[in-house]
């Protein structure tokens, strides 16, 4: 682990298996290159969340209106089930 990387919370056992120190400077990276993505993203979560407690209501997508209207059906159910 590099010195900036730190987990907080408990571990339990068998943890330090999977969380070498190259796998949490791994994770560290991805969680600050995609940081401002993910920021983003929780921002619009939070104002979607507003509009719908505003009462907006939840819908399809309008460009998805074409797969929706399509004839189209699943796969029979496995023979086994």
């Amino acid at each position: 682990m590099t010195s900036e990387s730190q987990i907080r919370g408990g571990l339990v056992a068998g943890s330090e298996e999977v969380l070498t120190p190259r796998a949490v400077d791994f994770v560290a990276d991805l969680a600050r290159r995609f940081a401002p993505r993910i920021d983003a993203a929780l921002a619009r979560r939070r104002e979607r969340r507003l509009r719908l407690a505003e009462g907006e209501r939840l819908d399809f997508l309008a460009e998805t209106a074409a797969v929706r209207a399509a004839d189209w059906r699943v796969a029979p159910l496995p023979a086994d089930l």
